[in-house]
């Protein structure tokens, strides 16, 4: 029996879109079926990475905004970054251009189907083929590839930590933004339950940025109250006057390890992508990079009618190195800005990106590891 699909895509987020740019760059003829359970994509959505050169080349011109500067800070001192590197600045690529680029590659192509409010509701092996259903459909989808962005609910248990996050997009009347630097961490501090709390400012230009509150906590936290923190400090922060709001972002980051699940169940033809296949960086979030390198990898392995390897984009040193971060950060979460603030101060622009992209060298991973806190981190071991 042929299949329906030589590639059915459960989820058009990012990582997935990301999979059917990758074929549409090597002209691949693969017919592609593409399912989401919502009515449509979710567009308040702003991914950052530094190093474009490790970025394909047909997002390249996606980027809204690139930053040779980036800082930390607490209520007592600043630190910052300013790369001389072009090759290492900070980069942002905004969700609505990302998925408008994704569409017009869509109606360009006779292989893509774009099918919304169809939640998949369950994948079965049968013999060699792949099938599954939706709720809208009487009969089983046959795919010679399944790739699956659907996050399983034990991802969200207690005891792990989270990155919650809530943002605004505000333009101002006036020249309020220093768009020559990043906020990366600004004003950092400890709340009275033990959460770790940030403010991340993405200024575009002088009138527009992105203001967003960021939490590092034990428990998926509620976002009408970060919300609440975020207007409170926007309000603390600016004339209320000359500002106004364009668009909400919110999201919640697992910090620790996924690995793909269920590809021995479902065979080598069906494999997890974005959040749930452990494509985030999970000391930090950041996720477009190693999705990118992981859909060229997957896109190659689909058009030559290969089984997927199952790779995890980020290295095991990298994932071993997050690990160890962050089992100090729960041993003690009050070291988490003198932490932070170390990073910065006591490395180099270079070794701080080389290390954010997974290409450092022995000495820049030695220079990161000689910058944190020492006990801390012995007694994570």
């Amino acid at each position: 029996m042929k299949a329906a699909y030589d590639l059915s895509c459960i989820g058009i987020g990012m990582a997935n879109a990301s999979l059917v740019l990758a074929l549409n760059d090597i002209n691949s003829q693969r017919k592609i079926g593409m399912f989401e359970a919502g009515d449509s994509f979710d567009k308040a959505r702003t991914w950052c990475f530094w190093g474009k050169e490790h970025l394909p080349h047909y997002l390249k011109p996606l980027i809204s905004k690139s930053w040779s500067k980036w800082q930390v800070s607490d209520e007592i001192d600043t630190f910052q970054h300013n790369s001389q590197n072009p090759k290492q600045h900070y980069h942002c690529i905004k969700g609505a251009d990302f998925y408008q680029f994704f569409m017009e590659q869509c109606h360009k192509s006779k292989h893509i189907e774009l099918h919304f409010s169809k939640p998949v509701t369950d994948v079965q092996k049968r013999d060699k083929s792949l099938l599954f259903n939706t709720e809208h459909t009487a009969t089983s989808i046959t795919s010679n590839y399944i790739v699956d962005s659907r996050l399983d609910k034990h991802v969200n248990a207690k005891g792990n930590l989270f990155q919650c996050f809530v943002g605004v997009w505000l333009e101002s009347s006036t020249a309020l933004f220093d768009s020559s630097c990043v906020g990366l961490m600004e004003q950092m501090t400890i709340t009275d339950d033990g959460a770790f709390r940030f403010v991340y400012i993405l200024p575009v230009d002088d009138h527009r940025a992105l203001y967003e509150v960021t939490y590092f906590s034990q428990s998926v936290l509620p976002f009408n109250i970060i919300k609440q923190e975020v207007n409170a400090k926007i309000a603390e922060r600016f004339d209320l006057k000359k500002l106004r709001a364009l668009t909400w972002e919110q999201g919640v980051i697992p910090m620790h390890t996924i690995k793909p699940q269920n590809h021995l169940k479902f065979g080598q033809f069906y494999t997890r992508n974005g959040i749930a296949g452990g494509h985030v960086r999970t000391s930090s979030g950041y996720t477009f990079l190693p999705t990118q390198r992981w859909a060229k990898e997957a896109a190659y392995q689909i058009n030559t009618g290969q089984p997927f390897t199952q790779k995890m984009p980020i290295s095991i040193r990298y994932r071993l190195m997050d690990r160890l971060f962050l089992r100090a950060l729960k041993n003690n979460m009050l070291i988490a800005p003198n932490l932070f603030k170390s990073l910065i101060q006591r490395t180099s622009p270079d070794c701080f990106t080389q290390f954010m992209t997974e290409s450092a060298s022995f000495k820049d991973l030695t220079n990161i590891i000689l910058a944190m806190p020492k006990r801390a981190f012995l007694r994570a071991l």
